[in-house]
């Protein structure tokens, strides 16, 4: 292998003789030829590399596909605490985990923390798209009903959202101590 770099500069020896007549001369081979161009213009560039147009996802699109990633994150999880040994032939168990053990509150809970990326994306991408195409349009004005008829869906998927996440948090704060409830939001 070479030891010199690949876009290493390079630079034409000089035809004509030494002025001085020593051929020891160690800068012969690194001056260009004279009455040419400096060594500045002889560097060749490297070329950048296009990139390729790579298709960019909605951001639906996107918020499913993480939604999905962390649902089954977590069932893997619970999958993982809740297991039991059914198949060993003493055991009393004929179910692969112990549903007893978990908690729904938590799990619901932990679910709508989940879910609240892909409601917003949903009211942006939907809801104000609305308002993006009608206020092009100058149609959409404080006293039509489209307009009244899209702040009602945002007010009731936020009010929906956020009783239900209080409500499964209510639950929660009553259950377990502050130490555990801190738990859940350790990443």
């Amino acid at each position: 292998m070479p030891v010199s770099r690949r876009n290493q500069l390079r630079v034409q020896q000089s035809k004509c003789s030494s002025t001085t007549g020593n051929e020891d001369n160690i800068n012969v081979g690194m001056t260009p030829i004279q009455g040419g161009a400096p060594l500045a213009s002889i560097v060749v560039l490297p070329k950048h590399v296009l990139l390729p147009n790579i298709p960019v996802d909605g951001s639906i699109l996107f918020e499913l596909s993480v939604l999905f990633y962390c649902l089954m994150a977590l069932g893997l999880q619970y999958i993982n605490l809740y297991r039991t040994v059914w198949w060993l032939p003493y055991s009393h168990t004929k179910q692969a985990l112990n549903f007893y053990l978990i908690d729904l509150d938590v799990l619901l809970f932990i679910v709508s923390m989940l879910t609240r990326s892909i409601i917003w994306s949903f009211v942006t991408q939907f809801v104000f798209g609305a308002y993006v195409s009608a206020f092009q349009n100058f149609e959409l004005k404080k006293w039509t009903v489209k307009y009244w008829i899209v702040n009602l869906i945002k007010l009731v998927l936020f009010v929906s959202w956020i009783s239900a996440t209080g409500w499964f948090f209510y639950k929660v704060v009553l259950r377990y101590t502050l130490v555990h409830i801190l738990y859940i939001g350790y990443p």
